[in-house]
């Protein structure tokens, strides 16, 4: 025993040694020592890729634009520089995908996302999976049954935030209900979506802010006006349905050469919000295209791992609104680590 009144780790390996060899095991002073070794090997290693995650999460929130995340922010080249001394070390944008929880089914019925149901399935019965399945994160046993395995992993998330301009009106409002606790207040709720919808109209941020009254805080930004997926990340062929779907009836002008416009500009630097709206020219209801369209990243995963131990983390994006100016913060959102 020390000074301090504890047992250091060499009398603990002295005492279980002792007690082996007392029962006749004549190897148990090298296992349990190979024992005692790994397992603070293993702390070492599970403390380095928490704290490289938490350097992950600084990088992010040290973005010099804080309006637009890509491919050509500070933290790819912290990734790449320190990713060298992991197995594995990478990150993932996850929220640049739809979630089935609460997207439109008419999204299937209007563009090329049909190729993505399996075959003999229709957007009714994917709606009608989508209402008896509810919010769920395990999206692949979910809709297994309605999507196609590929489509499921390369086009889908349940990771996102909710747009009261873009996402199913019913699933708004269970939303709401799950938030709020409150069944009555999720109908009010539900009706002034419905009447927005009836008007043929956008919400404004000012408006669901109204809207919202004393909830507001409580739901958002589950529940926003918030563009829900990256233009830097999400995929070619999600990006060209928004494009091509008819927004009132209407589709977007010259949406191909858009389309291909937009995917260049990617590869070769930043985009702006400005940026978009300059290339994208909408009116009306074709404006719900930035409303699913933006240039910020709301959900990573960071999966990193050593020879012996493997960590996996979400990271959420939380917007604040200071004075005029939107303030983001970055939080782990979840975090699994095993050995």
């Amino acid at each position: 025993m020390n000074n301090d009144g504890f047992f250091s780790i060499q009398a603990i390996l002295i005492i279980a040694a002792a007690s082996l060899l007392a029962a006749g095991v004549g190897t148990g002073i090298s296992m349990t020592q190979q024992y005692v070794e790994k397992s603070i090997s293993l702390q070492k290693d599970r403390k380095q890729l928490i704290l490289e995650i938490n350097k992950v999460i600084k990088q992010l929130q040290n973005n010099p634009n804080q309006e637009s995340d890509s491919p050509f922010d500070p933290v790819w080249e912290y990734v790449r520089a320190v990713s060298g001394r992991y197995r594995r070390l990478e990150l993932t944008d996850i929220s640049s995908r739809i979630n089935p929880g609460s997207m439109q089914a008419a999204f299937f019925e209007k563009t090329d996302l049909k190729r993505t149901l399996l075959p003999g399935t229709s957007p009714k019965l994917f709606k009608d999976n989508q209402k008896r399945t509810g919010f769920i994160m395990d999206i692949r046993s979910a809709y297994k049954n309605v999507l196609l395995k590929d489509a499921l992993e390369t086009y889908f998330t349940a990771f996102s935030f909710l747009n009261v301009n873009t996402d199913y009106e019913y699933s708004l409002r269970e939303m709401f209900k799950l938030l709020t606790s409150d069944s009555g207040a999720a109908d009010v709720f539900h009706t002034f979506i419905s009447h927005a919808l009836r008007e043929k109209r956008l919400i404004t941020e000012e408006e669901l802010s109204t809207a919202l009254g004393t909830y507001r805080e409580t739901v958002f930004p589950v529940i926003s006006t918030l563009p829900k997926m990256n233009i830097h990340y999400v995929p070619g062929f999600i990006l060209k349905q928004i494009l091509t779907y008819p927004y009132g009836g209407e589709r977007i002008n010259n949406g191909t050469t858009v389309f291909k416009s937009l995917l260049y500009l990617r590869s070769t630097r930043e985009i702006t919000p400005e940026d978009l709206h300059t290339l994208v020219k909408t009116e009306g209801l074709q404006n719900r295209f930035f409303q699913c369209i933006g240039t910020k990243t709301w959900f990573w995963k960071v999966s990193a791992a050593t020879k012996r131990t493997a960590a996996l983390a979400v990271i959420v994006c939380v917007p604040r609104k200071k004075e005029k100016e939107r303030k983001y913060l970055y939080r782990l959102y979840s975090l699994n680590v095993t050995e």
